[in-house]
């Protein structure tokens, strides 16, 4: 037979970031010279216990400006965080000095539902956009 299920929107996740010190938001510092971030998307705690098949998050991309001083900001590039959510600039950043910021905008933010299919996350660029200074 046929069976009905509720369609339901699903709460917004939340994105946290770890740097090698641990957890960090938005405006920290981190390191240049150790500067891999991983980003990890995780569901509303409510909708993982209730729906968990439905609650797997990722994130596709990363595009990563430098801003040195008060120039312009400068692309550095989009990068595959399909590793664990992780992207490493050292090399990218090895001509950067303290105080430079990073400016992370992460892209393809997706939940993989039950079906294994990849449903983009509508987020606004504020709430996927993430800025560090560096040290």
């Amino acid at each position: 037979g046929q069976r009905e299920f509720a369609v339901i929107d699903p709460p917004r996740p939340q994105i946290r970031v770890f740097a090698p010190q641990g957890e960090v938001s938005s405006g920290a510092s981190i390191n240049r010279r150790r500067a891999a971030l991983r980003f990890k998307v995780e569901a509303d705690r409510e909708f993982k216990t209730r729906y968990p098949e439905d609650a797997r998050y990722e994130a596709g991309e990363a595009t990563v400006f430098l801003r040195r001083g008060e120039t312009a900001s400068e692309e550095l590039g989009t990068f595959d965080l399909s590793e664990e959510g992780r992207v490493v600039l050292t090399q990218q950043l090895r001509d950067a000095e303290p105080g430079d910021q990073i400016i992370v905008r992460l892209k393809n933010v997706v939940r993989v539902n039950h079906r294994g299919q990849r449903v983009e996350v509508p987020l606004r660029e504020n709430s996927r956009t993430f800025g560090f200074v560096l040290s």
